[in-house]
């Protein structure tokens, strides 16, 4: 982790040819599309795809519109965002920010299209069951309340009309904060 971001250059083999990957490593808050734009070869700093493994759920609820409203600026029109996440009782661990529980927070569909409302995205849940992440079943708070954990995986799409545009498909990787093409 670094407190500014800092941008990985590399190539990714991909048989016969290699196309280029770059990484910005930092706060997903300092992620704008002028820096994706100025650091990377996304030249429009925007994002066909994006890969939420475990991000969104770790941040603290009164955070998650502002962390959308980044990944909205991050993605171009009619991309889509693979979100994966865990959902429990969250009545059951109560969020305390002096103690550590949780994260991770509960996600359900209906938070997530809260989140990202009808009339500019799509959501569906592609897939839910039990956690398979040892360690968030094992997390103190889980355990001692025997709170069941599972895992939920949703596809959101971006509203919009007309045609995608040809060129390299743009994907971010939020949770390690990493962004890749493929072109």
């Amino acid at each position: 982790y670094t407190e500014s971001p800092a941008v990985w250059r590399g190539k990714v083999n991909l048989g016969k040819r290699h196309s280029p990957l770059h990484i910005i490593e930092g706060d997903m808050f300092d992620v704008t599309p002028d820096l994706v734009a100025a650091s990377t070869f996304a030249t429009d700093g925007r994002f066909d795809l994006i890969y939420d493994k475990d991000a969104l759920v770790a941040l603290p609820p009164d955070s998650w519109d502002q962390y959308v409203q980044r990944l909205s600026s991050l993605l171009r029109v009619g991309g889509r965002i693979l979100l994966v996440g865990v959902q429990y009782d969250q009545s059951k661990a109560p969020y305390d920010r002096k103690r550590y529980n949780p994260p991770p927070f509960s996600v359900s569909k209906e938070t997530i299209s809260r989140l990202f409302p009808e009339h500019s995205w799509s959501v569906a849940l592609l897939e839910t069951e039990p956690c398979s992440d040892e360690y968030v079943a094992r997390l103190p708070t889980f355990k001692k309340e025997g709170i069941q954990v599972r895992d939920v995986v949703f596809l959101i799409e971006k509203k919009r009309e007309g045609r995608s545009s040809a060129g390299p498909v743009m994907a971010l990787a939020a949770g390690a904060t990493a962004l890749a093409g493929l072109a």
